[in-house]
């Protein structure tokens, strides 16, 4: 039987769960439009930004197999505002931080504070509406929060151009804790308590259950796709975006965030285009296939013509963000695979591939870079070296998901 909670009730739910994401992807993101900056006033090489932005995505993904567990365990609410703590705290390390290594741990606490603003929500829809509206609510999750990384790039590279990139990490912790106040509010775990309780499993037994969860058909064909698609994003948007730009054209901070948020805008839109894709092509597979080829394509026109002019640039930069809009139906295949039981791990199990890719494919590129600069390469010919890295992974990721079960329609 479906849940119909009243338009109230839906819209400040919603509005609560988004604003959380929101800051989520603002704290990921915010290395990107900043990371010279950073840089020079550090003294760091390209393999050390690739570290201090990896690092976040890194922490996240591994805080996902304790986090699914205590999801299934003390419920979604409890386990977001666990964590948020540790998210409060690395924001403000972050921004009193005056060496490579305490910025590096400000990060790992504030990637393993954000581990829950998405798969939280996202569990919580699950438990308020029904089954057909889950890609479409991960889509309109995924679209609003990406305004976070909107407010990542160009108003954040003003706000830092008049009150430092330091005040502007104690800025956005006062922002997260009045969010977190929101969540306690407004937010709850389900409309009603269930009529018939789960059955109490002690902590051994969820955490020993992981490898039975991850034998689930289909989820390996899902885990490797879900670890591209939002990652390809990522490495530009998060951190390769900005030193790309200034050191290819030269742009300043308020430049490169005005060409940033072409991407962030691209992507917001791709998002709600995509969502609701598996109702009008009947499932998952057919648009994400879809999606994918576009983005490939993408990727393949940089990588040919790395060294474009900035208006072509720009006008890719949107291309690739609508492309990168089909991650929710990745999410929504994967949270069809799942028994209610078992759908707190099952899905944070995924998000370890989605964010653990940011890590992985970041630091590809970073290693390249440096290896390739030290050598004698240009700034262009590394950078193109580092996304075809990248882009080979998706190649293999998309052919592994052409396998992937799909889902009968009525247990979408």
């Amino acid at each position: 039987m479906s849940i119909q909670p009243t338009r109230f009730t839906t819209l400040i739910l919603v509005a609560s769960l988004v604003l959380v994401y929101v800051t989520s992807q603002y704290l990921r993101s915010s290395l990107g439009v900043i990371a010279p900056n950073i840089a020079k006033e550090l003294a760091l090489n390209p393999q050390e930004l690739a570290m201090l932005s990896s690092v976040f995505f890194a922490c996240f993904a591994l805080a996902q197999i304790p986090l699914g567990v205590m999801i299934d365990m003390m419920g979604p609410k409890r386990a977001l505002l666990s964590t948020s703590l540790l998210a409060v705290a690395g924001s403000i390390l972050f921004a009193i931080a005056t060496s490579f290594e305490w910025l590096v741990v400000a990060r790992a606490l504030t990637g393993i504070g954000c581990s829950s603003f998405f798969m939280v929500p996202l569990i919580i829809y699950g438990n308020w509406f029904s089954k057909d509206k889950f890609s479409t609510l991960a889509g309109v999750q995924l679209g609003f929060g990406t305004m976070g990384a909107l407010l990542a790039s160009a108003p954040l590279a003003y706000l830092a151009a008049d009150i430092g990139w330091r005040n502007t990490f104690f800025t956005s912790t006062y922002i997260l804790i009045g969010i977190l106040v929101c969540v306690v509010l407004f937010v709850k775990d389900a409309p009603a308590a269930p009529t018939t309780p789960k059955p109490q499993q002690n902590l051994w037994h969820m955490i020993a259950s992981l490898p039975s969860v991850t034998r689930t058909r289909g989820f390996w064909h899902v885990f490797f796709l879900n670890g591209c698609g939002y990652a390809i994003f990522a490495t530009f948007f998060a951190l390769w975006g900005g030193p790309f730009l200034a050191k290819m054209h030269g742009l300043e901070l308020e430049a490169r965030g005005n060409t940033l948020i072409i991407l962030a805008i691209g992507q917001i839109i791709g998002v709600f285009c995509w969502g609701p894709m598996d109702k009008v092509f009947g499932g998952y597979k057919k648009p994400v296939i879809l999606g994918s080829i576009g983005l490939l394509i993408t990727l393949c026109v940089f990588i040919a013509y790395v060294d474009m002019p900035l208006f072509y640039l720009k006008l890719w930069f949107f291309v690739f963000g609508f492309f990168c809009g089909y991650p929710p139906l990745i999410i929504g295949h994967g949270k069809s695979l799942f028994p209610a039981e078992s759908v707190g791990r099952g899905m944070t199990l995924l998000n370890l591939a989605n964010i653990g890719g940011v890590a992985i494919m970041q630091t590809i590129v970073g290693a390249i870079l440096k290896a390739k600069l030290d050598v004698g390469y240009s700034f262009a010919q590394s950078f193109q070296m580092g996304i075809a890295a990248i882009t080979i992974l998706f190649i293999v990721a998309l052919i592994m998901y052409a396998y992937a079960p799909e889902p009968n329609k009525d247990e979408t």
